[in-house]
């Protein structure tokens, strides 16, 4: 990023494969004309509105769909160390799961609505056991910014951990970061902490940019 270096503890991931990474180690592919959005942040802006107003909704079908659907993958099996991670995807880089989404349709039709970054992104639902821990990881990109919708959020000890910074998640409200950024999970609750995930391209990347990764 121009003019400034990450500090120790806001650093991006090693690319390196197979490497073991922790907070604070350093880059993924970074598109260097960027701002840096780092924070987990609880943003009022378009993308957040979209979410929350339908929130509720959002959260019935989440529940449904968990019940029906929902299961491990390669990674999240990978980056689980205690307890278990399963998702309810919605679209894949680039591919729409156009049977979940059609379980779910106030979710899709939210997510229709927002500058999905498809093809460098994921949408999907994710439930993380209460006694778990998602062990330190990185997004490939800084091209995008994730959000965090709550939908499930149990008291007690569970929050996301980004750089120097440890953030809760609240029902009905969005955390937004830069998954660039080393970051893990921590949950010491008992029941599961539910979220939809959402990967929409970075505000600062004109619409021909876009078009270009897509």
């Amino acid at each position: 990023l121009p003019g400034r270096a990450p500090g120790p503890r806001q650093q991006r991931g090693s690319a390196a494969a197979g490497a073991e990474v922790s907070l604070g180690v350093c880059a993924a592919e970074v598109l260097a004309a960027l701002p840096d959005e780092s924070a987990g942040l609880a943003l009022d802006d378009a993308v957040s509105r979209a979410l929350v107003q339908h929130w509720e909704e959002i959260r019935e079908e989440f529940r449904a769909a968990v019940a029906e659907q929902a299961s491990a993958d390669v990674n999240t099996r990978s980056l689980t160390t205690r307890g278990a991670w399963r998702k309810v995807p919605l679209y894949s880089q680039g591919l729409a799961h156009e049977a979940n989404l059609a379980r779910c349709p106030r979710t899709a039709a939210v997510l229709r609505e927002l500058p999905l970054c498809r093809a460098l992104g994921m949408a999907y639902f994710s439930e993380i056991a209460g006694g778990s821990d998602v062990k330190a990881h990185f997004g490939p990109t800084n091209a995008r910014v994730r959000y965090h919708l709550g939908l499930d959020v149990p008291d007690g000890n569970v929050y996301l951990a980004i750089g120097d910074g440890a953030y809760r998640w609240a029902e009905g409200q969005t955390l937004a970061f830069d998954d660039s950024y080393i970051h893990a999970v921590k949950h010491e609750g008992d029941a599961p902490r539910g979220v939809l995930i959402v990967d929409v391209y970075h505000p600062e990347l004109t619409m021909e940019e876009r078009q270009l990764l897509e």
